[in-house]
């Protein structure tokens, strides 16, 4: 059986789909195997998928094909999850969307820098580009070539760099994935799990080499952003704050700071609300906080402040 597993979620790509398999298929890193999740595409996407498996002989490489009812995004990834850790033997597992596409060297440099270095996870840089393939990737930071295992650490480079939070750009040990599953239904599902991966690897490898390339198009989740996205967004930041302070870990202070606190007083979700206040109630503000929790949620701080002093 092959060494690493790539887990391809499919729902109506077919406009994208070859060029995304064309890229796995192309890897110089042959030890492969590519599961196909075909989430109930109503397009030509599933057929692709067994035309793309009934030629793997062309190839060389094993392609396994899922077709299930429709479930979203983590659904799909789940289903791969399920099929390496039951029917491969594998050690590596990994996911590439399937409008995305990857280096022909993307498995080869992460699973050379997770092996010399002993890390169960290796994460790489990656471009934004557009349908034509152009790189439209904004400045931004990526941690340093190296290795991290100290944990206060490692939380406090998740907090600072976004850019670490995909679940596609990384090679995961499979055992990571024992008792993890994507979240169900979250639109931010990547979110929802990157600290609990974190938390579960001891070793963390940064390569901030562009290996993948992610696709940026107009029916994409970055440009279709409503009330569920809004809310599964800050619900997965405010989750994460209670992960990390419930195990002692860095806290991302963003969550505290005040623009973050407009944004959540102006969508006005009760429950994003609600969890939001306990979070700065539970921090025991200092001054300055104090003075914006006052103007921002006057009635319900006043009532806290009154409790405090009765006690």
């Amino acid at each position: 059986m092959a060494s690493v597993s790539i887990v391809v979620p499919i729902y109506k790509v077919e406009e994208y789909l070859s060029n995304c398999l064309e890229s796995i298929m192309g890897q110089k890193f042959r030890d492969i195997e590519i599961i196909l999740v075909d989430d109930g595409s109503t397009d030509a996407s599933g057929i692709m998928c067994d035309e793309f498996a009934a030629s793997q002989d062309t190839y060389g490489i094993p392609v396994y094909v899922i077709h299930q009812m429709n479930g979203g995004l983590s659904a799909a990834r789940n289903s791969g999850i399920d099929w390496a850790l039951a029917c491969s033997d594998s050690e590596w597992i990994c996911f590439v969307d399937s409008d995305d596409t990857i280096s022909d060297l993307y498995v080869e440099r992460l699973l050379d820098s997770a092996e010399s270095n002993d890390a169960d996870l290796v994460v790489c840089d990656f471009l934004n580009v557009d349908s034509d393939g152009n790189d439209i990737n904004k400045p931004d930071s990526f941690p340093p070539l190296g290795l991290i295992s100290e944990k206060v650490t490692l939380f406090e480079t998740m907090h600072r760099e976004w850019r670490v939070h995909p679940a596609w750009n990384k090679l995961y040990k499979k055992r990571l994935f024992q008792s993890l599953r994507f979240d169900v239904g979250k639109i931010h599902e990547d979110e929802y799990i990157i600290h609990k991966v974190f938390y579960l690897s001891g070793r963390v490898f940064f390569f901030p080499e562009k290996l993948y390339f992610y696709l940026i198009r107009s029916s994409g989740i970055i440009h279709t952003q409503n009330r569920q996205t809004k809310v599964d967004a800050y619900q997965a930041v405010i989750d994460r704050y209670w992960f990390c302070k419930e195990r002692y870990l860095p806290i991302d202070l963003k969550v505290l700071g005040i623009e973050y606190m407009e944004h959540i007083r102006a969508f006005d979700d009760k429950n994003i609300t609600r969890k939001y206040k306990e979070i700065y109630f539970d921090y025991k503000p200092n001054r300055t906080v104090k003075k914006y929790l006052s103007f921002l949620f006057y009635p319900i701080y006043n009532w806290y402040r009154k409790r405090r002093l009765n006690r």
